[in-house]
């Protein structure tokens, strides 16, 4: 009986501590917000969507995977980083997780950060044989 009678008071203190006034700074992340938090997305196109900007700046993601589509020289994968960065940071939220899919040999991204060798390459180096 203790039990059923202390779940919903718990409840409704942990809705209680999540709501704030207007004008006032949430110091305490939503529920939505920690989900979110987890989640890595990928992106579309050559530059962040308004949706996506807006997913960052209300801290609704993680991360972004940047793919080769994502860009086309090296100062557009700093535009493309930055103003996500800038997103989320607008929003007071943590740094976002950029990633890319990196793995060398025929995985590779961005040609002219490492790996430049595979996987199986980089084991066969550590394990004696070449």
């Amino acid at each position: 009986m203790i039990v059923s009678v202390l779940r919903p008071c718990l409840l409704f203190i942990a809705l209680a501590a999540t709501v704030t006034a207007p004008g006032e700074a949430r110091t305490t992340p939503t529920l939505e917000q920690l989900v979110g938090q987890k989640l890595v997305v990928s992106m579309d196109g050559k530059s962040p969507s308004a949706s996506l900007l807006a997913r960052a700046r209300l801290g609704l993601i993680g991360g972004v995977i940047i793919h080769s589509w994502n860009f086309t020289t090296a100062a557009s994968l700093r535009s493309v980083t930055s103003r996500l960065q800038q997103a989320a940071a607008a929003g007071g939220r943590p740094a976002l997780l950029i990633g890319v899919d990196q793995e060398g040999g025929p995985v590779k991204t961005i040609s002219w950060i490492p790996p430049s060798l595979s996987p199986r390459q980089l084991g066969a180096l550590h394990s004696g044989t070449r």
